[in-house]
């Protein structure tokens, strides 16, 4: 994966050692008697020591390599 493929949408389990992750790439999913809906692809990690180290670091290189223009705003 090239870019900045990550969302800032993530569930951490520090007890299980668990981090779940949202990408930006995903796929629209048809459903029955309702709109598509798009469903974002997940990537998951398991069995990580110390995976709040894991999170603070995979935010800050999200935040480092945000594509998005950062919104300025009026207080």
């Amino acid at each position: 994966m090239t870019g900045n493929n990550f969302r800032e949408i993530m569930e951490i389990n520090s007890k299980k050692e668990d981090l779940s992750m949202e990408l930006r790439t995903g796929k629209m999913v048809s459903q029955k008697d309702k709109s598509d809906k798009y469903v974002p692809d997940i990537l998951y990690i398991s069995g990580v020591p110390d995976i709040l180290e894991i999170e603070k670091i995979c935010r800050n290189r999200i935040k480092e390599n945000d594509p998005t223009p950062a919104v300025l705003q009026n207080i």
